[in-house]
């Protein structure tokens, strides 16, 4: 009945034999032992008929309830209901690849297709685990060697339809981003579907958002206004299971004729921050007065990413510069994005505003390919200014929210001080006014500082919101009085506010994880700061504007201009999405 085993991985045994199909209902009702103590299995049996009347070929995949090491002693399958039983750390083994190989050689096309789907179904959920690289690739590498090709896609201009892929950006191990172009003037085609080298499957075309390609255009002599004029389509697609091998993707396409073709695909891109950058500039393709794209693509895209910036590893290394102060009130957390130099233009302040040296102060790399060039650099700075601080470097880029999250983990204070590395204070003693005021203010909730441009115009006196008159409408993140003079009466006097900037933001540490800290929904920084403030209101909290500590802000100099364009446009609309209705009812309570 079975001939031989393989472990596929620590929880996946193949089995191949021969049998019928009473065999085969045995090997299903497979029991498991670890000598007299059972083991949990579950076994999946694909019969292939022998069409010379010999005896059914049997494959079959058993999965363990926890994983085995393939020679754990005592170790049983029984089959079925009968006496059988295989002892697995004594029974002949063969290496995995090597008898899937000769299983699948032994069947015509049509079975190997039939088998290679069989295992597929029962080798996937496997994949969600951690650690299955190699499983991945075995599936693979025999897709690769016995599915069956289609014909070669796209073979000359001549062809009624082609479509092509230019980039697929992996989202997770789920879900992908494809760009490419289609020609198809008919409109025939009825199927086009993204195939991972390990058998998972993505139907593209339900949803594909379409856009002109005029080289595509110019290509296939089409005529603009014609059926099927907008080639060029790109789509967030959901995998039918994980994948986690970037070569031999491919792409199929199927026509109403059941005219069926084939071609490769790029290798699949992984970098998250890579996708990011990739997918928000094609907003620009958005029609107007349409969020099509934004809505079912981008957003879909963009939050399987933030989720997957969200759960990566945050910390690798805390560095102590300097004698940590004994007993700090404020803990000022400042993350660090590509431009280094900030941290320079800061710490020539600090040294000269003696509450800094008292301060619980904290840079947070979230670029840690740069880490050794700002180690070399802090150690230089500190030994100039003297100033005590600790350099946080992450694992890998989270984002404006990762890095604020993760760095007050390690606070050692009751208080946080929100700063982007931008905010260069006008003079000394502005941190300690900012801390007296949040202490004596009852339900508090975020206390924000005056902000100022470069010119002594007013960047920051508080945040308010509002509507803009577009179709869908949105709301708008406004600054009180930004662009007057400093001195203008109004803003020199401490108020309630909707909201306060993240760019120099107090609030009690508790409060910031009773709320979960800064949201990881929204892109690059710029929108967290707002979610935060309304999602306090919600605990019955108050915003103070505070003019008695004013602090330079560089505004935007911390990110590369090019990208905040792009991740606005996201954000605006995700904030208005997900905080709309509350906006609309903490702006009619506010009382200006």
């Amino acid at each position: 009945m079975v001939e031989r085993t393989a472990w596929l991985s620590g929880d996946l045994l193949l089995l191949a034999g021969a049998g019928s199909e009473d065999d085969k209902r045995k090997i299903e009702g497979s029991v498991a032992a670890i000598g007299d103590r059972p083991l949990e299995v579950v076994t999946q049996v694909l019969a292939i008929p022998n069409g010379s009347g010999g005896e059914t070929r049997l494959i079959a995949v058993s999965r363990f309830g926890r994983a085995l090491n393939g020679s754990t002693p005592g170790l049983t399958l029984t089959l079925g209901e009968s006496d059988t039983a295989i002892s697995l750390d004594a029974t002949q083994r063969m290496e995995s690849t090597a008898m899937l190989r000769e299983e699948l050689t032994k069947l015509g096309p049509v079975w190997r297709k039939e088998a290679l789907q069989f295992l597929w179904t029962a080798i996937s959920p496997s994949l969600d685990r951690g650690g299955t690289f190699p499983l991945a690739q075995l599936l693979a590498e025999m897709n690769q060697e016995f599915r069956p090709h289609l014909p070669q896609l796209f073979r000359s201009r001549d062809d009624p339809y082609a479509a092509h892929v230019d980039i697929v950006l992996k989202l997770d191990e789920r879900a992908v981003w494809v760009q490419g172009w289609m020609h198809d003037r008919e409109n025939a085609t009825a199927r086009l579907t993204v195939v991972a080298p390990e058998g998972a499957r993505a139907e593209l075309l339900p949803g594909l958002f379409r856009h002109r390609r005029q080289d595509i255009q110019e290509m296939f002599h089409d005529k603009v206004g014609v059926k099927g004029d907008r080639h060029g389509y790109m789509c967030f697609a959901e995998l039918d299971g994980p994948s986690h091998v970037s070569h031999g993707w491919v792409l199929e396409l199927e026509t109403v004729f059941a005219d069926r073709g084939e071609r490769p695909v790029p290798p699949v891109e992984n970098d998250p921050m890579n996708a990011r950058e990739r997918i928000l500039p094609c907003l620009a393709f958005e029609r107007p007065g349409s969020d099509e794209l934004m809505r079912q693509h981008v957003h879909p895209a963009m939050s399987r990413i933030q989720e997957r910036l969200r759960d990566a590893p945050s910390l690798d290394a805390v560095i102590q510069f300097g004698e940590p102060p004994p007993s700090p009130a404020t803990s000022v957390i400042v993350p660090l994005y590509s431009k280094l130099w900030f941290l320079e233009y800061q710490m020539a302040q600090w040294a000269q505003d003696p509450e800094l040296w008292d301060t619980d102060l904290i840079y947070v790399l979230d670029t840690p390919e740069q880490a050794p060039v700002l180690e070399e650099r802090a150690y230089g700075l500190h030994s100039i200014y003297g100033v005590p601080f600790r350099l946080a470097v992450m694992k890998g880029n989270s984002g404006f929210a990762g890095a604020n999250n993760a760095a007050a983990q390690v606070a050692r204070t009751e208080k946080l001080l929100l700063m982007n590395s931008d905010v260069i204070p006008d003079a000394p003693g502005w941190l300690g006014r900012m801390t007296a005021f949040y202490d004596a203010t009852p339900d508090i909730g975020a206390l924000g500082a005056k902000l100022i441009y470069e010119d002594d115009s007013l960047q920051h006196a508080g945040i308010y919101f509002e509507q803009s008159a577009e179709t869908p409408p949105r709301w708008d993140i406004k600054h009180f009085f930004k662009g007057q003079h400093r001195t203008l009466p109004a803003a020199n006097v401490a108020r309630r506010v909707p909201a306060v900037t993240g760019a120099c933001m107090m609030v009690a540490r508790d409060l910031y994880e009773q709320m979960g800290g800064l949201s990881h929904r929204y892109v690059q920084g710029g929108y967290e700061d707002t979610d935060f403030c309304l999602r306090v209101t919600d605990e019955g909290r108050e915003h103070w504007y505070m003019p008695g500590a004013e602090l330079y802000h560089l505004e935007a100099q911390s990110y590369p201009q090019g990208l905040r364009h792009h991740a606005a446009r996201y954000n605006r609309w995700l904030h208005t999405e997900l905080c709309g209705g509350h906006i609309a009812q903490v702006m009619a309570q506010h009382d200006g």
